[in-house]
């Protein structure tokens, strides 16, 4: 079975429920750009027969009426980069959330900069559990 997974940040003590449900829908929506935009995905909209990525995306796609699972991990930035690196080092689905304006408040003040808020890996559930089976469901 194919799952997204996102991994939201959970030492960032500005991240109230409301701003990780904003990152985690940025984390799907950069999923899903990335997996429309796969060479295997314009030879399957060109009248190929899906293939590869493409058919992985649209598996996840068909899944539970159209909704494709997804699963929120709970995770540090470090543990998040660590994930990252090794779905990289084994060419996996995977991306970073980079929020260029994330706010921080400093008394009257509010500071926006940019900042990693999560993460995402995509692939078979079975394949992605060494590089993911640590992590616990995000609280």
């Amino acid at each position: 079975m194919k799952v997204l997974f996102i991994l939201m940040r959970t030492d960032m003590l500005s991240m109230n429920p409301g701003k990780a449900i904003a990152q985690g829908a940025h984390a799907a929506q950069l999923f899903a750009r990335k997996m429309e935009n796969t060479n295997d995905m314009e030879a399957a909209k060109n009248g190929g027969m899906p293939q590869g990525e493409a058919a992985d995306y649209l598996e996840w796609c068909d899944q539970a009426d159209g909704f494709g699972t997804v699963l929120t991990l709970g995770c540090t930035e470090a543990e998040m980069r660590e994930v990252i690196k090794y779905a990289e080092q084994f060419d996996m689905h995977c991306g970073l959330v980079t929020d260029p304006t994330y706010p921080l408040r400093d008394g009257d003040t509010t500071h926006f900069f940019p900042v990693d808020t999560c993460a995402w890996v995509f692939g078979d559930k079975e394949e992605l559990r060494d590089a993911l089976g640590w992590l616990e469901l995000h609280p």
